[in-house]
């Protein structure tokens, strides 16, 4: 009976270093990203040799707890494996979500007559964004209030608009200027401001009126001579001394219309400029106002049409700053031709302009020179900030 039990034993040992091979071998080859597989089949097999040396044949027979234990192993393998590959394809479905759909483009901002401390990194900005978040972001970066900026790309740009209504793509530029707010009447006295109305009032009036224009259309234009002298050098030199003007008491004025002669008088009475007329208005009232020395009259043309520069009249107001000395106009100008440079090339006002006044061209070539110096080429790239 010992013999026996002794033979017995030794199939065990054997059947169980045999089998502990095998499964270690394919529990290892299966189970790599489980770090306890080779502990658990080590407890399976540890099972089962119990099993066997309980069971009346002595035969090693794997138990119902075994088979069970081993089942639920597996699928809670197979159930990590599919769990795996779901977060993965979850991955590669929000991956392919994320991935830019070319509705986001880079943009530019290219401030004039603004203060900036470096450049300007570029924008990110969707194709459907309105321009009014782009104007409370530049706002709000300059410290300016939004209604002193003005915003233009070949147009004025308006806040309800989105860069798919004007064409804007990538890598375009916007320009940005600001527009200092109009001065307000000072209420220091209400003397003041009635003086000014009063005076006002002279215009065109016959009342103790001591000179009148006769003009271009046949209509007369009454004025005073002390006025006249007091707001403006040339008639002052054209009153006083042995000028003609100065012993008549009617002038006839040829050389403009009357409608801008007109406005450059009434100016001198109400030191204020009517919204009428448009560009055309304002450049002969630039004219006129360089032929008359008045330098204040000027200025507040420029500052008229400093506003309304664009693509299509950005070469005419270059080349009339330059006849009539506007530098302050001359300068914006030629602050949007260089950032407009590649549409304007194209235009044939711009070669029309050029072509009468070389001059301007030497001028926009100097100024473009400094931006083409050589720069290294693992230069990096700026990041772009998002609208």
């Amino acid at each position: 009976m010992s013999i026996n039990t002794s033979m017995s034993n030794n199939s065990l040992h054997q059947a169980l270093a045999s089998s502990a091979i095998i499964n270690s071998g394919t529990t290892s080859s299966n189970s790599n990203s489980s770090g306890n597989s080779v502990i658990n089949s080590s407890a399976l097999l540890f099972s089962s040799g119990l099993s066997a040396m309980s069971s009346p044949n002595n035969s090693i027979v794997p138990s119902s707890s075994t088979t069970s234990s081993n089942t639920s192993q597996n699928n809670s393998n197979n159930s990590t494996i599919s769990n795996t590959n779901n977060v993965s394809n979850n991955n590669t479905n929000s991956n392919s979500n994320t991935t830019a759909t070319g509705e986001d483009i880079t943009i530019t901002i290219y401030p004039i007559g603004i203060k900036t401390y470096g450049c300007l990194p570029p924008f990110l900005m969707r194709k459907h964004t309105l321009f009014k978040r782009l104007f409370v972001h530049v706002s709000n970066r300059f410290c300016i209030d939004e209604n002193e900026l003005l915003f233009f790309f070949q147009d004025k740009l308006l806040p309800e608009q989105c860069p798919s209504d004007i064409g804007l793509g990538n890598g375009d530029i916007i320009v940005v200027r600001r527009v200092p707010p109009k001065p307000k009447i000072a209420n220091e006295s209400k003397q003041a401001s009635s003086l000014v109305l009063e005076i006002g009032s002279l215009y065109d009036n016959p009342s103790f009126s001591d000179i009148s224009f006769i003009l271009d259309d046949g209509s007369t234009l009454y004025a005073h001579k002390n006025i006249l002298s007091a707001r403006c050098d040339k008639f002052k030199a054209m009153f006083q001394g042995s000028m003609r003007e100065s012993t008549e008491n009617e002038i006839k004025v040829n050389e403009h219309s009357s409608i801008v002669f007109k406005k450059m008088v009434e100016y001198l009475y109400t030191d204020t400029l009517a919204e009428e007329g448009g560009i055309d208005m304002v450049l002969k009232l630039i004219v006129i106002a360089d032929e008359y020395l008045l330098h204040s009259l000027k200025n507040l043309c420029e500052q008229k049409l400093i506003t309304e520069i664009n693509i299509g009249n950005a070469p005419l107001l270059f080349s009339h700053s330059d006849t009539y000395s506007c530098a302050l106009l001359k300068k914006h100008c030629l602050s949007f031709i260089l950032t407009s440079i590649k549409k304007l090339a194209a235009s044939e006002e711009f070669d029309r302009a050029l072509f009468q006044f070389p001059n301007l061209l030497l001028e926009i070539i100097k100024e473009m020179a400094p931006s083409f110096d050589n720069t290294p080429n693992n230069t990096k790239r700026r990041k772009d900030f998002e609208i």
